[in-house]
């Protein structure tokens, strides 16, 4: 698959998936401007370290498939899980190379606890943080709101009271 262009099959008609389109960006935190059945699309984006926006056109095909033709990218790195690892790299260094040094300097022993905190928490933290949000899981989210069942007249009107 060309990695600038997404393709969804539409399991379900298509102003229900427009609609989810709509639905999707706004919970995304996407830009959606519709015109007919196409319109273009922001898409904020997450990669590992990097964070971007994709920005392109999105339209029903006749084939019935929604297609994300990406236009243009925009990354950069995100700077402070960049400085969390630079200190967990550090502390890794100093866990490594202290030992070679211990017997002239023997304060570096008691900072191993601390070399070792830094190194691994810094490692999780930035780990446990990590997210790979792209145009594939966006058009999931499209399908799984135009597939869902709309809710039943009883239950709308239950749920505004």
């Amino acid at each position: 698959m060309d990695e600038h262009r997404h393709r969804l099959p539409l399991r379900t008609d298509r102003e229900r998936v427009l609609a989810a389109v709509a639905e999707a960006a706004e919970a995304w935190g996407a830009t959606w401007q519709r015109s007919g059945d196409a319109g273009h699309l922001r898409l904020p984006v997450a990669a590992g370290l990097r964070r971007g926006v994709l920005s392109g056109q999105l339209r029903l095909d006749e084939d019935d498939h929604l297609v994300f033709a990406v236009d243009e990218s925009h990354f950069t790195l995100h700077v402070p899980s960049v400085g969390m690892l630079l200190l967990a790299a550090a502390g890794g260094l100093g866990m490594v190379v202290g030992p070679f040094f211990a017997h002239r300097h023997p304060s570096l022993v008691a900072a191993a606890p601390l070399a070792f905190l830094l190194a691994v928490g810094g490692w999780f933290v930035v780990v446990a943080n990590q997210r790979l949000l792209g145009a594939e899981d966006f058009l999931k989210l499209v399908e799984e709101l135009a597939t869902e069942p709309p809710p039943a007249d009883g239950e709308e009107s239950a749920s505004a009271a």
